[in-house]
């Protein structure tokens, strides 16, 4: 017998490895798990689709609850940090205009307590 027919008389032979038809059923196995997963992906993606177009009924009604529940916190949201900017504001404005008539009272005061004639009211300048 030549070389040849001897190697492939061993090759056919029982549990001998054929590393040809080792690699075609790895990518035989891997192509069909492919396939597999694709395949669940379209059924899964068409359910979706249905189930989706099902529901849009419902959509309308979930729209416009979400819309009000979203304006109600909203406006709640905005009262309180609408809240605290005017506060801090009137009290700054408050303080501010206080502080001012405050002042000028005391800066008179002190004028009339030492005995010295105190300017007019009006002309007394509050720096800050």
């Amino acid at each position: 017998m030549s070389n040849e027919t001897t190697e492939e008389a061993t090759s056919l032979q029982p549990g001998r490895h054929d590393e040809n038809n080792d690699t075609v059923a790895i990518r035989k196995a891997t192509l069909a798990t492919i396939l597999a997963g694709v395949a669940v992906a379209v059924v899964l993606g068409i359910g979706g689709y249905l189930f989706g177009k099902n529901s849009g009924e419902d959509l309308e009604a979930a729209r416009a609850t979400g819309t009000t529940a979203g304006r109600a916190v909203g406006e709640k949201r905005g009262d309180i940090r609408g809240f605290r900017a005017g506060f801090a504001k009137g009290k700054s404005l408050g303080f501010a205009v206080s502080y001012n008539q405050a002042y000028k009272i005391a800066y008179l005061d002190a004028w009339e307590e030492a005995g010295l004639d105190a300017p007019p009211k009006k002309d007394v300048k509050v720096s800050r």
